[in-house]
């Protein structure tokens, strides 16, 4: 029986820290038993913003997000990313939404939780804490986060803490059903409702996400804005409108999908190959020079088309961001190779007419780093003329 793995990648990040998913998906696409999911029905109503999120386009969203007045930030000081998290949530739960506020880390989900959700006076606390050790009063509003048949509980749903007995505790639902769960179950799988983080809510569905965009990269913004059935509304700590756009674009289109060990090892070895190429290229490119000084005459205009190439070669390689994700289209690349290697190969034969002891050294460097680099970029170059040099 062939594999066979259905999803959709720009979610994975959240729930595979260790890039496990991405090496079975790869292990998987491998055999051809892979099936990508682009569309989501929760996000039917917004779709066009949905795609932009999706394609990391965080320019676009971000400006589609504050035309629509869903990017907040504050000028006053005493007001902080939880507070202003906490006034949007009540604002659209006082619209009738039924609201998340999703973040990168628990201890702020808890604490923007515990602000939406304050108990009365004369609260009592349920004895056994829910989910990651929080302390929990009656009165509260919480999330149940695993389907329970036999209590008729089912993942994300919203339910009020009505008191605890010895079988364990009462939860009600907004219809007024009443069930009973564990306190194993209380412990393991309930916790505030008013806030997550993006991680554990994955699987949920509400009408709106509100995304603290602190914190969090491509495939988390994605994730946690398509949570809502609504545009998501952007929560930000910059002081300016200005900041607050960057940091939600930068939040949209930063990629945070995490590298399998044997990327992180060829990034780490590609990165030293662009170093000491780079390195090269800056020596071939002094040597070049001293000999355009020392012989003015010589093919001239093929001298400064062969040094243009190589400072051209030089700025790529300072501004990408690994050898396998160059600044530039993969066709501009290949391209640039193909000049560089005919402007050396012409170069050789040049300085094989002028031949001393200083020129052959230089040849012979430069034959060499041709060499080099047809085998690091699989060069198909036969006729050295084909280009038009």
């Amino acid at each position: 029986m062939d594999p066979g793995l259905v999803g959709d990648d720009r979610q994975r990040s959240s729930i595979d820290h260790r890039a496990t998913w991405r090496a079975v998906t790869q292990a998987v696409d491998d055999v051809g038993g892979l099936g990508t999911l682009s569309d989501s029905w929760r996000c039917k109503d917004w779709m066009d913003e949905h795609n932009l999120l999706r394609d990391f386009k965080g320019t676009d969203a971000a400006n589609k997000a504050l035309t629509d007045g869903r990017i907040l930030w504050t000028e006053d000081l005493s007001v902080d990313i939880i507070d202003l998290a906490c006034k949007a949530a009540t604002t659209a739960t006082e619209n009738g939404d039924d609201v998340l506020v999703l973040c990168a880390t628990n201890a702020d989900a808890i604490e923007i939780s515990r602000k939406l959700v304050q108990p009365s006076v004369n609260a009592k606390e349920i004895s056994c804490r829910g989910k990651a050790d929080t302390i929990i009063f009656e009165g509260d509003l919480v999330r149940t986060r695993q389907n329970n048949y036999v209590a008729q509980v089912f993942n994300g749903q919203r339910w009020t803490v009505v008191s605890e007995t010895t079988r364990g505790v009462v939860l009600r639902d907004r219809s007024g059903f009443e069930t009973i769960v564990s306190h194993d179950y209380f412990h393991e799988f309930v916790e505030l409702a008013g806030a997550s983080t993006i991680d554990s809510a994955q699987g949920l569905t509400v009408d709106q996400a509100i995304v603290v965009a602190v914190g969090i990269g491509a495939t988390g913004a994605y994730s946690a804005a398509t949570r809502g059935k609504k545009p998501p509304i952007w929560i930000t700590p910059d002081r300016s409108e200005e900041g607050a756009v960057a940091t939600v674009e930068l939040a949209i289109s930063r990629w945070d999908v995490p590298l399998t060990v044997v990327e992180e090892l060829s990034v780490a070895i590609t990165t030293q190959e662009a170093d000491e190429l780079r390195e090269g290229l800056i020596k071939e490119y002094n040597a070049i020079l001293q000999f355009h000084k020392n012989n003015p005459t010589i093919a001239s205009k093929t001298l400064r088309g062969f040094m243009s190439e190589i400072s051209t070669a030089i700025n790529l390689i300072s501004t990408r961001d690994s050898w396998d994700r160059p600044s530039i289209s993969d066709g501009d690349l290949e391209t640039l190779w193909e000049k560089l290697y005919v402007r050396r190969t012409i170069f050789a034969q040049i300085i094989k007419q002028h031949q001393n002891s200083m020129t052959k050294e230089l040849g012979d460097y430069v034959i060499q780093s041709n060499t080099e680099l047809k085998f690091r970029t699989n060069l198909e170059i036969d006729d050295v003329g084909g280009l038009g040099i």
